[in-house]
């Protein structure tokens, strides 16, 4: 595998991991909010990025060290659904814009 190859994988299992985590926080705030359904898809997705981490990280188990992932992952406010909701709307990398305004309705 090439050198950029690795790099690529190595920042790609960083943003994974960290969108993995972000959906998480997102779906346990919308069930603090009693938006259970809202929590559920949260959730799924959080899965979804869980498993392309482990699939990331399964294609560098040749690699022996510690290597800086630069994910550049999205950070946003998310205290209240309606915060997430429009971080989610207006951020320039979201999975959930088209899906979004369909669960407002």
């Amino acid at each position: 595998m090439r050198k950029i190859t690795e790099q690529n994988l190595i920042n790609a299992f960083g943003g994974e991991s960290q969108a993995h985590m972000r959906y998480l926080h997102f779906g346990n705030q919308a069930e603090k909010e009693k938006f259970t359904n809202v929590a559920r898809l949260f959730r799924a997705i959080s899965h979804a990025e869980y498993v392309h981490a482990g699939d990331h990280y399964k294609a560098l188990k040749h690699l022996n060290g510690g290597f800086v992932a630069n994910s550049m992952a999205a950070f946003g406010p998310g205290d209240t659904l309606k915060k997430i909701f429009n971080w989610q709307l207006t951020g320039k990398h979201t999975k959930l814009r088209k899906c979004i305004p369909h669960i407002l309705k």
